[in-house]
């Protein structure tokens, strides 16, 4: 694997052709972490080549996922923009549901608070629609974020509140750990409830009977869901 991905790589160092059997998903998913120019580039191959085998419409879904990796949101907000005007998720509620949940967290994280609201209260009509609660939880996890953001901790442990309760009856203790984690120690950390300790955070965690509280990173990597 380490000599396929590294002649990958040098193929466009060295301006060589690149066979379309690595114009595939499966080679950007290879490379993109270490070399997410070289990615981009395969993308760009792809997105000319009539015999790539990446369907259309992920192109702009895996530029994103590279661009992440660059730390480059004002890029990877084009692309998710651009996404979501393609047919082929602006009309699938599902797909576009996960892209507009991509949206908020790059609008909030560039401190575009107010475009950030607007497109969690769509994502969490959508969400309510389609009974998606892990990303109707997503969304009042960004929503708690931009409240903290705009210095009003009172709304963002609501939203905090909402997010993790949203999942109390659900079976699936991941998406209960998501919640708990991307939420509530983002809010501990910028302080909101200063005088509030862990412990009365811990919530979230009880739930499923965690003896400590998982430890918190800001650190994405997109994910492409799934498209079939």
């Amino acid at each position: 694997m380490a000599f396929f991905l590294l002649w990958v790589v040098n193929s466009f160092r060295t301006s060589a052709t690149v066979p379309d059997s690595l114009l595939t998903e499966r080679t950007i998913r290879s490379i993109y972490v270490n070399y997410p120019d070289s990615a981009l580039r395969l993308l760009d191959e792809a997105e000319k080549s009539p015999a790539s085998g990446i369907i259309p419409f992920r192109i702009d879904l895996l530029r994103a996922m590279c661009y992440e990796i660059k730390h480059d949101l004002t890029a990877k907000e084009i692309c998710v923009r651009r996404a979501l005007q393609n047919d082929s998720i602006r009309l699938v509620p599902e797909r576009k549901l996960s892209s507009i949940t991509m949206l908020a967290n790059i609008l909030e994280r560039q401190n575009r608070y107010e475009e950030s609201i607007g497109v969690c209260h769509e994502g969490i009509d959508l969400a309510r629609n389609l009974a998606c609660k892990k990303e109707e939880s997503d969304m009042y996890s960004v929503m708690a974020r931009v409240c903290i953001g705009m210095t009003n901790d009172e709304m963002a442990q609501e939203y905090f509140q909402r997010a993790v309760k949203l999942l109390e009856g659900t079976d699936d203790t991941d998406l209960i750990l998501y919640a708990y984690d991307a939420t509530g120690e983002n809010c501990l950390w910028q302080g909101t409830g200063a005088e509030t300790s862990v412990a009365d955070y811990r919530f979230g965690g009880e739930l499923i009977g965690l003896e400590a509280r998982p430890e918190y990173t800001s650190y994405e990597v997109p994910e492409i869901f799934a498209l079939s």
